[in-house]
């Protein structure tokens, strides 16, 4: 199976490239990167081929975030993650205890990279911001 996604790989193949992301782990780790970042900034139900793509509206949670609230975002994440990122396996998320104002809310994502049959622990940050986007970086 390719690493890339199918459009991605349409897009090379029509260049007459070569995807780097066969063979460099780097390179693949950075288009799972902005794979997870178009996920997780896409609204639920926007999406035409799957109304299940994406991120469910979290406004009506945003009064205070109580831990029973948190842990059905924290929930959420897994599952869409899960359902819509097949290179990643084992995916736990946790709440982050906010301690700068660096996102309204912040997790770390632990999970196993898959890479040319080796597992690669992998771990990203995500902060979901007060306008409803969220950051996603890769935790060094």
């Amino acid at each position: 199976m390719s690493k890339e996604r199918l459009l991605k790989r349409i897009t090379l193949w029509a260049q007459g490239e070569e995807s780097a992301a066969e063979h460099d782990v780097a390179v693949f780790t950075q288009t799972l990167l902005e794979d997870l970042t178009k996920l997780y900034n896409t609204q639920r139900g926007t999406v035409l081929c799957d109304d299940k793509f994406g991120l469910p509206n979290f406004t009506s949670l945003m009064n205070g975030f109580t831990p029973p609230e948190i842990e059905k975002i924290a929930f959420v994440f897994r599952e869409i993650t899960q359902k819509f990122e097949p290179r990643l396996k084992k995916i736990n998320v946790a709440a982050v205890p906010r301690e700068d104002t660096h996102g309204l809310l912040r997790f770390v994502i632990k999970s196993i990279l898959v890479f040319n049959l080796q597992d690669i622990p992998v771990q990203f940050n995500v902060a979901l911001q007060g306008n409803g986007s969220v950051d996603v970086q890769i935790k060094a």
